[in-house]
């Protein structure tokens, strides 16, 4: 578990398909919801206080049990559990495992897998991200919905069509291999692209001038 936490948060370099999308977005007003927890959006130059991860972050620890709504970073943990690890028995020194401040007992990444999951933090930024789309019934309003399937649809497919319906000057953008369909009422206000992310993100990049630098 500690490898994969480095490996996807620490040791992986933003992917080219997160760089482009930040171009794409740079210069416009926005705000990012994700279930990603790898930190990619962070790492691309996306700004944290434009950001809602409310699935958590694998570049943070929570108390197992939890006795508080705190989150860790874990760099230095994890950085010093690997460089102590024994490869022959893929284990961690007894020492070196982390342990939380205030009670003594194991924290663990912080991911929405069950009634543990530390989550306060997050939500603290689901008022910023309601108020970034309030405040754009004035004027337009893009929805970029990338990848998002039936996992977990109340999150983001199923808000994202709620408010193309309800917002006067909204339009969806859902790029999705497996199922790309809209309710009929959003339909005239939707496009749809059956393709690759990366592909469509970068047709974007060449339409759009202001991105070419």
């Amino acid at each position: 578990m500690w490898k994969s936490v480095c490996l996807s948060v620490y040791d992986a370099g933003p992917s080219k398909l997160y760089l482009d999308l930040h171009r794409l977005v740079r210069d416009k007003s926005h705000f990012v919801i994700t279930t990603n927890v790898d930190g990619q959006f962070k790492k691309a130059g996306f700004d944290l206080h434009c950001m809602f991860t409310p699935q958590g972050d694998y570049g943070k620890f929570q108390c197992a049990k939890p006795c508080r709504n705190i989150l860790y970073d874990n760099l230095e943990m994890v950085q010093r559990m690997l460089a102590n690890l024994d490869n022959s028995k893929l284990r961690v020194r007894e020492e070196d495992i982390p342990r939380c401040p205030h009670c003594g007992g194991y924290l663990e990444r912080n991911l929405r897998r069950d009634d543990h999951f530390v989550e306060e933090p997050h939500m603290e930024k689901q008022h910023d991200y309601a108020d970034f789309v309030n405040c754009s019934t004035g004027g337009k309003l893009v929805l970029l919905e990338l990848g998002v399937g039936f996992n977990t649809p109340s999150i983001i497919r199923l808000p994202f069509e709620r408010i193309t319906a309800r917002h006067p000057h909204a339009a969806l953008i859902r790029i999705n291999l497996d199922d790309v369909r809209v309710p009929g009422e959003i339909a005239a206000k939707s496009i749809a692209f059956q393709q690759d992310i990366a592909q469509v993100i970068q047709a974007l990049l060449d339409r759009d001038p202001g991105t070419q630098s």
